[in-house]
């Protein structure tokens, strides 16, 4: 969709499938961190700006284990480099072990 402010909307369907390396030194006591990042590496931040319009993720679609909940589900711009320029979401993907 392009307004007339010449900004451009570009909302297509995807679906993730994201893996994270475990450390399992204090298991089961040990909650681990993994990030799903989403940006543009062929344009800098000034050609094309990452954002979320909702401020949080739909999770209608998640399905549930019986290891892991997820805990973050708010996204947040980061500004990868004043150099480059380059925008991208961070995504904080909390999932504790479950005992």
């Amino acid at each position: 969709m392009v307004y007339n402010s010449s900004r451009v909307f570009w909302g297509p369907v995807i679906r993730f499938r994201s893996s994270c390396q475990i450390d399992i030194t204090f298991f089961p006591f040990d909650t681990q961190v993994c990030k799903l990042k989403m940006g543009s590496w062929a344009y800098t931040g000034l050609q094309v700006n990452v954002w979320n319009s909702s401020h949080t993720m739909d999770l209608s679609n998640l399905v549930d284990n019986g290891e892991w909940e997820l805990l973050g589900k708010t996204p947040q711009h980061v500004q990868i480099s004043r150099l480059s320029q380059c925008s991208q979401y961070e995504t904080p993907l909390l999932k504790p072990r479950r005992i």
